[in-house]
């Protein structure tokens, strides 16, 4: 590691002074998240590419992509009059929260479902909750009308039976009292699929709790909330909102929901390589100071954080050696 390396280490996470610097964070954050996911998909066998681990895959496929389309806000979006021809450009935080708080509901299901128990049967188990949610988000609202619609339909209807009677039959539902049973059959019947396995029981969370459970620490976990502010019609959104054209504020809150989607990308990331090995072999490869940002950002906001890296390492012999506390 480079002296140089060190101090744009601090330049970019410590000091973070410029506009530049929290753009260059974000996208190096970005870049190594987009280049852990092709090995995935590439070098993944026939016999490990089961629909669980494809859905892994594309689920934290969508989370990532959500940062090409915040980089795309962050300069802000330019409105211009058809009839008079003149144009303005301003900066909405709005989008920005939303796309984030997407990455944020993505993260905390992955870690939930693939990473929050290595039992086999509780991650299949809490697959096959969600799956079966979606597919009754899907078949919501009016009958099918065309036959082609109709036999998707129906095919849904059969997957979720045969779903269902795969999670009345796991260990872990049957481990569960009849009345318990019952109750968990409830939360599938109304689509809920925010079911985690906490202390040898299933409990039902909100997305805020789930967000805790992936181990994130009390520094980080408000955010969902000042997430929602800016989403739901709420007084203070509209307050937020009033102050739209203000420049100065509203970069400010733009920079900060920046910084809050590139910390939740950093845990994603960490995330795919404990459950993609290949993802952390391609991760162990990468530019030096971007393994850094993610392993900071998981290590100041994460309480329980066991990702490892041999960079942490470097970096800290090289501040000793910058002080000449090292000979």
């Amino acid at each position: 590691m480079s002296e140089n390396l060190a101090m744009d280490f601090f330049r970019l996470l410590i000091i973070k002074e410029t506009k530049e610097d929290k753009l260059e964070a974000y996208h190096r954050v970005l870049d190594l998240a987009f280049k852990i996911m092709s090995p995935v998909h590439q070098k993944t066998g026939v016999k490990l590419r089961t629909h669980q681990n494809q859905d892994a895959m594309i689920l934290y496929q969508m989370a990532v992509s959500k940062g090409l389309a915040i980089m795309g806000l962050i300069d802000g979006v330019e409105y211009k009059n058809r009839e008079t021809g003149a144009s303005r450009r301003f900066l909405d935080p709005s989008p920005i929260a939303v796309l984030t708080r997407t990455q944020f509901e993505a993260f905390s299901t992955f870690h939930n479902i693939y990473n929050s128990n290595e039992d086999s049967n509780v991650i299949n188990l809490l697959y096959d909750i969600w799956v079966i949610a979606g597919l009754k988000e899907r078949l919501k609202g009016s009958e099918p009308k065309h036959q082609v619609h109709k036999t998707k339909a129906q095919n849904d209807k059969n997957t979720i039976d045969k779903l269902i009677l795969r999670v009345k039959n796991n260990q872990i539902f049957k481990d569960e009292s009849i009345e318990k049973q019952k109750k968990i059959l409830d939360w599938i019947d109304k689509r809920k699929f925010e079911v985690s396995y906490r202390n040898k029981k299933l409990v039902l969370l909100n997305q805020k709790d789930l967000f805790i459970n992936a181990g994130v620490n009390q520094n980080f976990e408000n955010q969902y909330s000042i997430l929602s502010w800016y989403i739901h019609p709420s007084n203070i959104s509209v307050m937020q909102f009033g102050q739209m054209f203000e420049k100065n504020f509203n970069e400010e809150h733009a920079f900060t929901l920046l910084n809050i989607s590139r910390i939740i990308l950093s845990m994603l990331v960490v995330e795919y390589c404990n459950y993609f090995h290949l993802a952390k072999e391609e991760f162990q490869n990468l530019s030096k100071l971007d393994q850094l940002i993610v392993y900071v950002d998981n290590k100041t906001f994460r309480s329980e954080n066991n990702f490892s890296t041999d960079v942490w390492k470097e970096l800290e012999n090289e501040l000793l050696t910058i002080i000449n506390l090292k000979k």
